[in-house]
């Protein structure tokens, strides 16, 4: 149950997720991105459809960036957060950073990820000022994912016999940076871990994608990340 004294909502429930155990039950989950909250663009649809699967049994949700593209309108947030309300509140919903709420190239005194400068922009890649000046602040302030990491940004958690890793596309990923030694330290923790038989990684941008990037260098550059730890 959730409000203020000006009105409250009706009393919600959830289940907890199981103890890591190999032995867990098979379950699903669902994955989606690039939402907003525009019917033209399939947002009531997406919202349609993850009730059904919450009802027919999902136990969580991940949503791997571009959330509600706000791009500094607060009050989209708000409609995007009454979008999912009524299944958010049923079970875990567990986002990551896309360009529409990170990329920005002034304010990065702002950005709350604290990266250098203004951002991650690598010459390969097309990453503009896509948040609208929101810099991951309200991603920030209105998400709390697990403290194992870098807040929003990447994350790791365990969920049965699975390890999900959240990365983020939008933050240096290279060899030495912050996040490849964190990935590294995250991999090498599953690895030791007897009790998960099952890992799955998830960032904002994919590998074939070519809008998203300038030319195909984009593709070895995340290739050639993940492969370096197998």
């Amino acid at each position: 149950k959730y409000g203020s004294t000006s009105g409250w909502s009706d009393v919600a429930q959830f289940t907890t997720a199981p103890e890591t155990d190999v032995n867990t039950d098979r379950f699903h989950f669902v994955v989606y991105a690039d939402m907003g909250i525009s019917s033209a663009l399939g947002a009531d649809s997406t919202a349609k459809f993850a009730v059904k699967e919450v009802e027919n049994g999902a136990r969580f949700i991940l949503h791997p960036g571009d959330i509600s593209y706000a791009r500094g309108h607060a009050y989209v947030w708000e409609q995007w957060h009454g979008l999912i309300e009524s299944y958010a509140r049923r079970v875990p919903y567990m986002v990551g950073i896309g360009n529409h709420e990170q990329d920005h190239t002034t304010g990065g005194d702002k950005d709350p990820s604290k990266a250098p400068g203004t951002g991650f922009h690598p010459s390969w890649g097309n990453f503009g000022d896509d948040s609208g000046g929101e810099c991951g602040v309200p991603m920030y302030r209105r998400f709390h994912m697990p403290d194992n990491g870098n807040a929003v940004w990447w994350y790791s958690f365990d969920y049965g016999n699975v390890h999900i890793t959240m990365m983020s596309s939008e933050h240096n990923f290279t060899r030495g940076s912050a996040q490849y030694e964190w990935l590294q330290n995250d991999f090498k923790s599953v690895s030791n871990n007897h009790g998960q038989n099952t890992e799955k990684k998830r960032m904002h941008a994919t590998v074939f994608q070519n809008s998203y990037t300038n030319n195909s260098v984009v593709i070895k550059k995340i290739l050639s990340f993940f492969f370096c730890f197998f």
